[in-house]
C-alpha cells in the first residue's frame, strides 16, 4: 500500500474552482500544448492530492489494490475516475520509462503554465487562485455530492475535523440543499399536523 507521511494542511487561500472554470483551465492549458500539466490537473482536482504528492508517486503504485492510496492509514483505494483512468494511460504510454506518472514534473515549469493562465483569465483568477486550488476544489465537490465529514477526513487524510470543516464552507450550495431537504419533510408533517387539529 503506497502512503505518504501526512502533512498539516497550511493556511493557504481557500477558494473551489467551479465547474466551468476548472473545464476552461484544463482545456486552455492543453490547446497551449500543456498536456502533461493538463492530466495533472484533472489528478489533482479528481483525487484531491497535492502536487507533491502526486510528484511521488511511482509506477509501480498502480499496479496493486490501494493503488491510489497516498495517505497514511487513509486508504482511498485503487478508485479512480474514468478521467483519471485516461490521464494515466496517456502518461504511462507517454513516461512508461520513467519512475511515475508526474516524475516529468517541474514547479518551475508548472508555475510558468500557472502564471500565463492567471494572464489569460484575469477576469476572475486571481491571486486566490494556486494549484492547490484543486485539491480544495476536490475536497468541496465531495461535500457538495453529500459525503460525510468523516468520510471527506478520511479520503482527504486531515488529521482533524478543523481542516475539513474549511472545505466544507467552500460547499454553501450543500447547507442550501440540506434546508431544502428539511423543508420537503417538515412541510407536510406541519400540514397533516394542522389537518389532524382541524
Amino acid at each position: 500500500m503506497f502512503k505518504t507521511p501526512r502533512r498539516k494542511e497550511g493556511h493557504a487561500r481557500m477558494r473551489a474552482f467551479t465547474e466551468a472554470e476548472e473545464t476552461l483551465l484544463i482545456s486552455v492549458t492543453r490547446q497551449w500544448g500543456y498536456d502533461d500539466t493538463s492530466d495533472l490537473f484533472i489528478f489533482l482536482v479528481d483525487h484531491g492530492c497535492r502536487p507533491s504528492e502526486a510528484e511521488r508517486l511511482v509506477w509501480e503504485d498502480f499496479n496493486h489494490p490501494g493503488a491510489l492510496d497516498h495517505q497514511e492509514q487513509h486508504p482511498k483505494g485503487p478508485h479512480a475516475t474514468p478521467r483519471v483512468s485516461e490521464a494515466l494511460g496517456r502518461l504511462r504510454a507517454k513516461y512508461g520509462y520513467l519512475k511515475g506518472p508526474f516524475a516529468w514534473y517541474k514547479r518551475t515549469h508548472t508555475r510558468h503554465v500557472w502564471d500565463r493562465l492567471r494572464g489569460h483569465f484575469t477576469d476572475w483568477m486571481g491571486d486566490e487562485c494556486v494549484l492547490y486550488t484543486f485539491r480544495h476544489t476536490g475536497a468541496s465537490r465531495f461535500a457538495m455530492a453529500g459525503k460525510t465529514e468523516i468520510q471527506i477526513m478520511r479520503w482527504m487524510g486531515h488529521k482533524n475535523s478543523a481542516t475539513t470543516q474549511r472545505y466544507m464552507h467552500l460547499s454553501p450550495a450543500t447547507m442550501e440543499d440540506m434546508a431544502a431537504a428539511l423543508a420537503q419533510y417538515v412541510e407536510p408533517q406541519r400540514l397533516r399536523v394542522v389537518q389532524a387539529a382541524a
